[in-house]
């Protein structure tokens, strides 16, 4: 690893948006002997769908054919990275049993050998990064071991520096900003209180206690009180 190597992996964790970490990454990815690059974080946060953030500089016409096709289905690269966390080496026995015209359309935009690896840091944050060449990696050479080792490493880095700044954002948008009325009504809810106890206590009718508890469930993308108890205490909004 030589100087120039050692400061952009460095600089990972100074990043302060994903345009910064994939093109720190793409530069210590091409120093270590690959031509492209994917990266690739899903998170997943109660109540809302899974967040899949994903930076390549594959060709644009392969990307635009991987959506419309729908090859993520079929993608053992993004299998293999989303049940394991050991290395995929790309050479024909990993792919047995997978699309040949999924394989060979990636092969027609050099899209051919390389190395892709997953980081698991929970079950609901993953990510994923493939380095990529045209031309075949020899197992056998030192070459081969100095470039795994350097991409089980920069994987690492790019899954801390991603996470670092993308799940602030997921949890400033799946934290519901409840005024201090509408959690006031979900905590009498979550204590078993109907709405007309609730009217009494707070001294409000009870199609105003009605009112708030239904902002509060449209905040939180939940349709029942039921739901609504079960998110609020999974976000501490209530013990």
């Amino acid at each position: 690893m030589n100087e120039d190597q050692i400061y952009l992996i460095a600089a990972l964790s100074h990043t302060k948006d994903e345009e910064s970490v994939f093109a720190l990454a793409s530069k210590v990815a091409k120093f270590s002997g690959y031509e492209k690059l994917l990266i690739g974080l899903e998170t997943k946060i109660p109540s809302h769908k899974p967040s899949v953030y994903v930076a390549s500089d594959y060709p644009d016409q392969w990307r635009l054919k991987y959506v419309q096709k729908n090859y993520v289905e079929i993608d053992s690269t993004v299998t293999h990275c989303r049940e394991k966390t050991t290395p995929l080496i790309w050479e024909p026995t990993a792919f047995n049993g997978g699309n040949q015209d999924f394989i060979d359309e990636a092969w027609s935009y050099n899209i051919r050998y390389g190395i892709s690896i997953g980081i698991h840091q929970s079950k609901d944050i993953k990510s994923m990064c493939s380095f990529v060449r045209d031309k075949p990696i020899n197992h056998s050479t030192k070459e081969f071991q100095y470039m795994l080792a350097m991409s089980q490493l920069l994987a690492q880095c790019i899954h801390s520096a991603l996470v670092r700044i993308i799940t602030p954002k997921l949890l400033n948008q799946a934290n519901p900003k409840l005024s201090p009325r509408e959690l006031q009504c979900i905590g009498y809810v979550a204590e078993g209180k109907s709405t007309s106890v609730i009217s009494d206590i707070l001294e409000i009718k009870e199609p105003t206690v009605a009112f708030h508890i239904k902002n509060a469930l449209r905040k939180m993308n939940v349709s029942t009180r039921l739901q609504a108890v079960a998110q609020a205490v999974r976000l501490g909004i209530v013990e």
